[in-house]
């Protein structure tokens, strides 16, 4: 097969003499009276090389016939290397206005810009480009008509839609060097009269309408802009228009009309996270407000009355390792001692689990009593870190209360839906529920339910949980003893007690425990308050 050597088109010694098309005798004679030009000598492992275009027409037709015409892939080759993106021309494309103040369809932009790639290749090559002109030879002739040919065979490799008559394509290509980027656009995106918003100032009004916080709509604005444009001399919009700068300045508009959190939770950027591998690394933890209905009857004016659209809170602990549900609790509502009384649960499980009460590494929550329950939250973990207010993917924990919705309570007749914002047809049939209400459960059966939900989730995860236990490194072990455990997470009656002739006195409840030491040093503390 002909190659290339110093961009020079060659044909070997054994192409030429082995192939059978000339003789050993025809061949030194064509060399030593100039007929073909050699380019590589033979000998010392090297292979004699002719140039191709130097070869007697007879010959040269005798070696296309058998290998194919080398010109034509290399021109290929070459033109193809040459084409290099315009980064000027996308951006124009990207930034051009409209008459009516829309923007080129992005897909329009992107064949324009290929369109504008291929064509400075073909001004550059048609510049008598000495690379092409090897290419074909070393001849100019037919040089446009063999780089418009070379244009159409690239098309589906280059992904341009130019004309494939070569009288059509110099005639485009000659638009395109007397008018600029502005000639590739389709008369069809052209209008004759020029953009309405055509100034800086126009567009800083359109602009400034976007930001106000009254996120008032398309039409108002549109009117807004008129009224005052009127005074001004300007040409009136439609909201259309303004839609359409909506869209191109909603990045920066967006924080005023829909405050900052909706632009940190749909626009903003946001640390990639990636779950630990290892238990007691990452707690996260939050109220879940459970989809499941309980009847419950309260007496009111006298009477028993009984509603049946009640529902649990479950403050959840979920290990971020296997999606753990570690600890939790449940009440009527979401509160302070519900929320210690679930972290406490997933301290004693970790005792269960491992034979030593542990704390976590890093736990996250929401702000709920936040001031209240921060001491809490250190004291039960070797980093805090709130989740920030309004940041909805902050915590794991919610999506995970999806799932349970989905995978378990779902299945239950007691269940009450996915939630009032959740489309209409997929919620449950209220008709159903009305008519058989008597036979949802009392909330004691709801604790059953929701405590059997955790007890699966525990039994299926448990095993995998403990063994990738076994891979944390003893020194992030943050074990804990119960004299810490009651100290720190421990709850206070909110009284203090003192030493009496009796001892120290201590009532829990109705559980009343009298202490007392035969250590004398004791009794001199009588004087003391103790918590």
């Amino acid at each position: 097969m002909p190659r290339i050597v110093n961009n020079i088109i060659c044909v070997s010694y054994s192409e030429l003499v082995d192939s059978g098309i000339m003789t050993e005798d025809t061949y030194k004679n064509n060399i030593r009276r100039g007929k073909m030009k050699r380019i590589v000598r033979g000998g010392n492992g090297r292979e004699a090389m002719v140039e191709f275009s130097s070869l007697p027409i007879d010959i040269k037709n005798s070696v296309v016939e058998m290998f194919g015409d080398p010109t034509k892939s290399y021109a290929r080759d070459v033109f193809a290397m040459a084409v290099k993106t315009d980064y000027k021309a996308r951006k124009y494309y990207s930034d051009y206005v409209l008459a009516d103040g829309r923007f080129l369809p992005f897909e329009v932009q992107e064949q324009y810009g290929r369109n504008v790639d291929v064509m400075n290749v073909l001004i550059r090559f048609n510049n008598k480009s000495s690379a092409f002109q090897r290419a074909l030879g070393g001849s100019a002739r037919g040089l446009w008509n063999s780089l418009a040919n070379t244009c159409n065979e690239l098309s589906i490799e280059l992904n341009h839609d130019l004309p494939r008559n070569p009288k059509r394509l110099r005639a485009k290509v000659r638009d395109y060097q007397r008018d600029g980027y502005v000639s590739l656009i389709s008369g069809k995106f052209l209008n004759k009269n020029s953009a309405k918003v055509v100034d800086i100032e126009q567009l800083s009004t359109i602009r400034e309408l976007l930001r106000k916080h009254n996120n008032f709509d398309n039409v108002q604005l549109a009117n807004f802009y008129n009224f005052f444009g009127e005074s001004q001399g300007w040409k009136e919009i439609t909201p259309a228009t303004i839609q359409n700068y909506r869209e191109k300045f909603d990045l920066e508009t967006a924080p005023f009309r829909k405050g900052l959190t909706h632009f940190d939770n749909t626009k903003g950027m946001i640390v990639k996270r990636s779950a630990p591998v290892l238990p007691l690394v990452y707690w996260s933890s939050d109220g879940w407000n459970v989809e499941l209905v309980y009847q419950e009857s309260v007496v009111r004016g006298g009477k028993s009355v009984t509603t049946y659209h009640n529902r649990l809170t479950c403050v959840v602990v979920l290990d971020a390792c296997g999606k753990y549900p570690i600890g939790y609790a449940i009440g009527k509502g979401e509160s302070a001692a519900l929320i210690k009384a679930a972290h406490r649960n997933a301290v004693k499980h970790t005792e269960e689990l491992f034979g030593r009460m542990h704390r976590v590494g890093q736990l996250q929550t929401d702000n709920y009593a936040k001031k209240a329950l921060t001491p809490f939250y250190k004291a039960l973990s070797g980093n805090y870190t709130p989740a920030k207010v309004g940041n909805a993917k902050a915590k794991i924990v919610e999506p995970y209360f999806k799932y349970l919705n989905k995978t378990y309570c779902q299945l239950l007749p007691n269940w009450s839906g996915f939630g009032v914002t959740s489309r209409k047809e997929s919620q449950p049939n209220a008709d159903w529920l009305n008519d058989n209400r008597h036979s949802i459960p009392s909330k004691e059966g709801v604790i059953e339910q929701i405590e059997r939900i955790i007890e699966i989730e525990r039994s299926r995860k448990v095993e995998a949980y403990v063994a990738a236990y076994q891979d944390l490194p003893e020194e992030e072990r943050l074990t804990m003893s119960r004299h810490e455990y009651y100290l720190t997470l421990g709850e206070t009656t909110g009284r203090t007690n003192s030493l009496s002739h009796e001892g120290l006195v201590l009532q829990i409840d109705n559980d009343k425990r009298v202490y007392d030491c035969f250590e004398a040093d004791s009794r001199r503390n009588a004087h003391l308050a103790w918590t």
